[in-house]
C-alpha cells in the first residue's frame, strides 16, 4: 500500500512502465540524392517481348529538390515510352534519353519511374545489352569562417579563436582555411591557431570536397560576402568584387576529388586592438551521378 502511494505521489523510478517509442529517427545525409532499386522486369527476355524498367529516387537531405532522372544509351529496345512518374513531374523526352523531371521532391521522400517497350525482335542468338541512366539535382551550399584580427602592439595575441560553421548538407563539402599563426601542445594534443594581423594580407583558401564521391559536380554561382575585410589582390582571385561581395567569374568542376583556390585579404578601418572578421561563402551546384542496368535478350523459343 505504501509503495503504491508513492508511486502515485513522487513517481519512484521504476514504479511506471515505459512504452516503447514509435517515433522513426530520420537522419539527413550529405548524399542527398538515391537511386532506389533501378531494375528491369526480366533479366532474359525473348526477342519481341515487353519489358518495363523501373526505378526510385530519395531525398535524403534537408531540403525540398527538383530531381532529373534520365534513361539513355537505350540499346536493342523499341517503342520506349514512359508510364508512369510520381506526381508533380515533367515528362522530359530527348533524341538520345527519357525520363522524368520530379518536382518539389521533400526530404525522405521517395519518387518513382516506370518505362516500357520491346526487346528487338530479330535477335537470333543471346545478345547482352544495357541500358544506362543518370540523376541530376541543383543544391545552395553554405559555410562561415570567423577570422580574429589583432594590431600585434596592443594585442600580441587573440582573445578569440578561428571558427568554421558546421557545412550545409550536400554531397560538396566547403572548408575555408588561413595559415597557421601558432602550434601549441596541450598534453598530447597539437593546437594548432590561426589570426590575421593589422595591415598585413592574409592568405585564405577555399577548397570544395565531394564528401559523397560517386559524381560530377559544377559549381556555377559562388559567392562570398565579407566583414571588415576587403580584396588585397585582384590578380590572385578569380573575382568579381561588388561591394562587400566577391563573386567568382568561372565555374567550378569537382569530379572525384577536392578543388582549391586562395585569396589574399586585408584588414580595414580597424579602430580597436582586435576584431573578427567573418567570411560567409555560399554557393550553387549541380550534382550529377548514374549507373547503368544489363540484361540479355534471348532469341525466340
Amino acid at each position: 500500500m505504501t509503495l503504491i502511494f508513492l508511486c502515485g505521489i513522487f513517481f519512484v523510478a521504476g514504479c511506471i512502465r515505459q512504452q516503447p517509442s514509435t517515433v522513426e529517427y530520420k537522419e539527413y545525409k550529405n548524399d542527398i540524392i538515391t537511386a532506389e532499386g533501378i531494375s528491369v522486369s526480366n533479366l532474359r527476355p525473348y526477342a519481341g517481348s515487353q519489358i518495363t524498367f523501373e526505378g526510385e529516387i530519395k531525398n535524403n537531405g534537408d531540403k525540398m529538390l527538383d530531381v532529373e532522372t534520365m534513361f539513355f544509351n537505350i540499346q536493342a529496345i523499341e517503342n520506349i515510352n514512359i508510364t508512369y512518374c510520381d506526381e508533380p513531374a515533367e515528362k522530359k523526352v530527348t533524341i538520345n534519353s527519357i525520363g522524368c523531371i520530379f518536382k518539389n521532391v521533400e526530404p525522405f521522400e521517395t519518387r518513382r519511374i516506370i518505362l516500357n517497350g520491346t526487346t528487338f525482335p530479330n535477335i537470333i542468338s543471346p545478345m547482352s545489352f544495357s541500358i544506362s541512366y543518370s540523376i541530376r539535382y541543383n543544391v545552395t551550399g553554405y559555410r562561415i569562417a570567423t577570422i580574429p584580427i589583432i594590431d600585434e602592439t596592443t594585442r600580441k595575441t587573440p582573445l578569440s579563436s578561428f571558427t568554421l560553421s558546421k557545412p550545409s548538407i550536400g554531397p560538396l563539402v566547403l572548408n575555408i582555411d588561413t595559415p597557421i599563426s601558432r602550434e601549441r601542445k596541450v598534453g598530447e594534443k597539437i593546437i594548432k591557431e590561426s589570426w590575421a594581423i593589422k595591415d598585413q594580407p592574409f592568405e585564405v583558401k577555399f577548397s570544395f570536397e565531394d564528401v559523397v564521391g560517386k559524381g560530377i559536380a559544377t559549381i556555377y554561382n559562388l559567392r562570398i560576402n565579407m566583414t571588415d575585410l576587403m580584396v588585397y589582390d585582384p590578380s590572385l582571385c578569380d573575382f568579381n568584387v561588388s561591394g562587400d561581395q566577391l563573386i567568382l567569374n568561372k565555374d567550378i568542376r569537382v569530379a572525384g576529388k577536392s578543388e582549391t583556390f586562395m585569396c589574399y585579404f586585408i584588414s580595414k578601418d580597424m579602430t580597436k586592438p582586435e576584431v573578427s572578421a567573418i567570411i560567409s561563402a555560399e554557393f550553387n551546384y549541380t550534382y550529377e551521378f548514374g549507373g547503368s542496368q544489363s540484361f540479355t535478350i534471348l532469341p525466340k523459343p
